[in-house]
């Protein structure tokens, strides 16, 4: 692999904006799926060590319908990841800028570090490419704004979950004596009823993050163009 190829399939920063699909009336662009799927560069990993079976990947009616799936199935990813974006902002949920720069400038280091670049020369390769580190800052900082964005809607979605005293006691009469302490003497319902509530709020946040996802992209208007 070539350096060129591979600080372009690094930074993700392919030229169509062409929409793949539509959420909201919000679009989802090809180089964001391309950014995704990351086809680009794994093909060029099969080529490198399997030219047949990626010549077959990529020529046969099979290999093409294996490769559609896959970019659909990622595509679908990206449609829930923006429901669950947009749906945070209309709750008006907001995050830590300064996070977001952390991460970001976390996120451009290992990039140099893992090619070798400093900060001056990645700015000279982007600017050689017809990019701007400036614009490639902003997408990396987009996704890390996304990610917090995410995790305050998850938070907002288990404050909802309400875990009864009954759930609490059934959890813990199931099996009384995976509880104990250190020495193993059995600990009381309510000595550990605050451990239970969080384990069961878990369980219910995770199971009701899933819900709300499939309700939420059942009730989106979602066009896909691809």
């Amino acid at each position: 692999m070539t350096l060129g190829v591979a600080l372009t399939l690094a930074v993700g920063l392919l030229a169509s904006a062409q929409p793949v699909a539509f959420v909201n009336g919000e679009p989802i662009t090809r180089d964001e799926l391309d950014r995704a799927t990351r086809l680009s560069e794994i093909v060029l990993i099969l080529y490198q060590s399997s030219p047949a079976f990626a010549q077959a990947l990529l020529s046969t009616p099979e290999g093409k319908a294996f490769l559609a799936r896959y970019e659909r199935d990622v595509l679908e990813g990206l449609i829930l990841r923006r429901v669950g974006v947009q749906e945070a902002l209309r709750r008006g949920l907001s995050v830590d800028e300064g996070e977001v720069a952390r991460r970001t400038e976390a996120s451009l280091r290992e990039v140099w570090a893992r090619y070798g670049f400093t900060e001056e020369a990645f700015r000279a390769y982007l600017e050689s490419q017809g990019f701007t580190q400036e614009g490639y800052r902003e997408e990396v900082a987009r996704w890390h704004r996304e990610e917090l964005l995410l995790a305050a809607l998850r938070l907002a979605l288990a404050a909802e979950i309400l875990v009864t005293d009954e759930e609490v006691r059934a959890y813990y009469e199931e099996d009384p004596g995976r509880f104990v302490d250190e020495e193993g003497t059995p600990l009381t319902l309510e000595e550990v009823y605050e451990r239970i509530v969080a384990l069961l709020r878990q369980d219910k946040a995770d199971a009701h993050w899933r819900a709300w996802l499939e309700a939420a992209r059942r009730e989106a208007a979602v066009e896909i163009t691809l």
